[in-house]
């Protein structure tokens, strides 16, 4: 007996978008979004530029608040830049999707095991659908372990802060990038977005060689740079913590193979779900944001003729197989990141990545760079480390040293 159509494990960006795309798109299949917690999205906000996705006006009611500029500050350079730039926060993302898919979504569902056509629930129960899909997010485990899938990573780690201030703050314009304060831990700059006219969200992020984030430490820096500002705090409203690994060398995930990820080929025997998420690394590998990846498989996804596992897997498999060689160049440009540039030069990356075409910009961003852009991307480097000028350019390790 089927219970669905699709089934999604993970209410999170990817399997919240995709469940919100098949009900626009297949209005008359059942899809069931299951989700281990009690609400869908999590603790987030996720921003993107107009740039990120192209022609994705199905998005707009998942939208929170939308700005018409931001800035971008480095040592040698200020910005601003005339483009849309939009944030989703997780509280709307859950209100609107339980308003369009209903009693299809199902909370507290803790899932056991998937297959390519079922889900076995924790409560005893067994779900089954033609197609399942493992919308999964990168488990704490994995970011312990401090490698993911196999492969050395560099690490895109942050700490904000939502802040409700006494008075209203007056910015009209986001910080998208502040890398002005001193550099420490790698790669270190604030966001600052203006919410509300009290409401406020302040960010610290790092591209460092390890995934530890000292919150005290990075919640005194954020609370000094409210404090320079003139901000007074009434209140914290809301804590988010976010890791993201980033891969040096091939990780097994590429194959889309399921977890042995032994074979070079697809075996159809191998009886696994699809998996979209960013835990099977849909992302940018060097930015470590998820909207893209999550919007362009949805759209993929729900476009297909047939929603069945079968006949959804050799078809994702090739469009995955299509974006090889933007992953080959985010997974060169992270070796040249942690393993080549001196850690407190690692800002320049993004100093002269910034000084290039705005369209340059924006495909780098969206993860569709073409070969001229990864020319144009590299042509610029940091100061390197002694004895690292030509390793950073293998693929595979000859040998795995520390990350810087």
């Amino acid at each position: 007996m089927m219970h669905a159509d699709v089934i999604l494990v993970g209410g999170g960006l990817a399997g919240g978008l995709l469940a919100y795309r098949l009900s626009l798109q297949h209005p008359e299949k059942r899809t069931l979004l299951l989700e281990a917690s009690d609400r869908l999205g999590g603790n987030h906000l996720w921003v993107f530029r107009d740039s990120d996705v192209q022609n994705a006006d199905w998005l707009r009611p998942l939208i929170s608040k939308t700005w018409s500029q931001f800035e971008i500050r480095f040592p040698k350079q200020k910005q601003t830049i005339a483009s849309g730039l939009h944030a989703i926060e997780s509280p709307h993302f859950n209100k609107v999707l339980n308003e369009r898919l209903g009693k299809t979504i199902r909370l507290q569902s803790r899932v056991e095991k998937m297959t390519a056509t079922s889900v076995a629930l924790a409560s005893g129960e067994t779900l089954f659908a033609p197609l399942v899909i493992d919308a999964t997010g990168i488990g704490e485990s994995a970011i312990g372990k401090k490698t993911f899938a196999d492969s050395p990573c560099g690490w895109r780690k942050s700490l904000a802060f939502e802040l409700l201030l006494q008075n209203p703050h007056g910015m009209n314009t986001p910080v998208a990038i502040d890398a002005l304060a001193p550099q420490m831990d790698g790669f270190r700059f604030f966001v600052c977005l203006p919410l509300e006219e009290k409401r406020v969200l302040i960010k610290e992020a790092f591209y460092s060689a390890t995934p530890d984030l000292n919150r005290e430490r990075i919640k005194q820096s954020i609370l000094a740079y409210a404090d320079r500002l003139g901000w007074k705090i009434s209140s914290i409203e809301r804590e988010e913590a976010n890791t993201t690994p980033l891969p040096l060398y091939q990780p097994s995930f590429d194959t889309l193979a399921p977890e042995s990820f032994l074979s070079s080929g697809e075996d159809f025997e191998l009886d696994t779900p699809i998996a979209v998420s960013t835990g099977h690394g849909w992302y940018n590998l060097t930015t470590g944001a998820e909207l893209p990846d999550a919007v362009r498989v949805a759209e993929f996804i729900a476009d297909l003729p047939e929603l069945r596992t079968g006949s959804v897997r050799p078809r994702l498999r090739d469009y995955r197989t299509g974006l090889s060689e933007q992953n080959l160049f985010y997974r060169l440009l992270n070796r040249l990141l942690f393993r080549a540039a001196e850690p407190s030069l690692r800002y320049q990356i993004f100093e002269n990545l910034f000084n290039l075409p705005e369209d340059i910009v924006a495909r780098f961003n969206s993860g569709l760079v073409t070969a001229r852009d990864r020319s144009r991307i590299l042509g610029a480097r940091p100061v390197l480390r002694a004895n690292r000028t030509t390793q950073f350019w293998k693929e595979k390790p000859v040998e795995t040293p520390a990350a810087t």
